[in-house]
Formats: C-alpha cells, structure tokens, sequence
C-alpha cells in the first residue's frame, strides 16, 4: 500500500475508536442512571414497618446509631444520606 492510503486506514480507525468510546461512554452513563434510580425508589409501607420503627427507636435510645441507619435503608428503601437525615430527626424528637 502506498503512504497515503495508509494515513487514511489509520484514520479511519482512529474515528471508529473515537466512536466506540463514546457509544460505550453513553451506555456506562445509562446504566449508571437507571440502576441508581431504582437504589432510591421508596416503597409503600408494610404492616412489618410498625415493628421495625420500635426496634429502629430502641436502637437509637441505645446509641446504635449506623445500625439504625441501616435498617431504616431497609424499611424504606431510601439512600444512606436520606435516612441519615430522617434517623436525626428521629433522635431529636426523642431527646425533647
């Protein structure tokens, strides 16, 4: 082959790459968004949830504090920074 048909072969693939890395840039992004949508996705509350709340209070009334972030992850199905938040507020109604 001669030289610039070479030069043009190679830039050519240097486009497909560029396109490859981006289409899979794209789909990394979309996986991204959709799997954390469904992460933060409440659902409705369950009869269990009233027990849950009284074993998540004890916790709190014990100092166990991350413990009760978890659960109440579990229960509601919230992010971590969400039930944080809500096991705060939680925490100050029992201290008044």
């Amino acid at each position: 082959m001669t030289d610039p048909m070479i030069l043009v072969l190679l830039l050519l693939l240097g486009i497909l790459l560029i396109l490859f890395v981006l289409y899979m840039g794209r789909m990394a992004f979309r996986h991204d968004k959709a799997s954390s949508s469904t992460k933060t996705k409440k659902r409705s509350p369950q009869p269990s949830d009233t027990v849950s709340m009284n074993g998540i209070e004890r916790l709190i009334e014990e100092g166990r504090i991350d413990e009760a972030v978890e659960i109440y992850r579990t229960v509601t199905g919230i992010d971590e920074y969400a039930a944080r938040d809500a096991i705060a507020r939680l925490r100050e109604q029992k201290m008044r």
